[in-house]
């Protein structure tokens, strides 16, 4: 069927199709280089509907907003299933509802429970600063990085992240 994402100002509307996992707009360039070769369709043309790969390119949907600051974004997926046609044939159609609101900006980046090594060795580590925009992807670097040292136990506790005032920037806060 179709497929519309709504209420996206952040990412164009071909930018949020990338991540639609069904028919061209999805298509990788393995699944479009075998495709000859085995049988995907339900035999009206159409690709048959997965809902696991469409609950897995939400969440990528939702990630790519936390990467650009958009942590309180919200993505739902809507699936509206149809008939269509002289043959009643089964259709679904696909949208995502984007609500975006403001992107987070990290306040502070605290350490606490360290007393092996200077804070500067940690902060050196950390790839996600005062000021910037929030970015999961560099989030989860820095964490790593930390773990990294071998100055902690493992596995080092994962990040906290707290709303720091009424804007919505966030506190990072890493237990070494």
């Amino acid at each position: 069927g179709s497929f519309e994402p709504t209420g996206a100002t952040r990412f164009s509307r071909e930018e949020i199709a990338r991540f639609y996992p069904f028919g061209q707009q999805g298509r990788s360039f393995a699944d479009w280089a075998t495709s000859p070769f085995r049988r995907s369709d339900n035999g009206n043309g159409g690709e048959i509907f997965d809902r696991g790969k469409w609950e897995e390119a939400t969440r990528n949907v939702q990630q790519a907003y936390a990467n650009e600051g958009y942590i309180y974004a919200t993505v739902t997926p809507v699936v509206e299933r149809t008939r269509q046609g002289r043959d009643s044939v089964p259709t679904v159609n696909l949208r995502w509802d984007i609500e975006e609101r403001q992107p987070a900006i990290v306040n502070r980046v605290e350490i606490l429970g360290n007393d092996v090594t200077t804070e500067t060795c940690i902060r050196e580590q950390i790839f996600v600063l005062p000021g910037d925009v929030f970015n999961q992807d560099l989030l989860i670097r820095s964490y790593h990085n930390i773990a990294n040292l071998g100055f902690f136990e493992t596995p080092l506790p994962s990040p906290d992240t707290r709303q720091a005032n009424e804007r919505g920037d966030v506190d990072i806060v890493f237990r070494v």
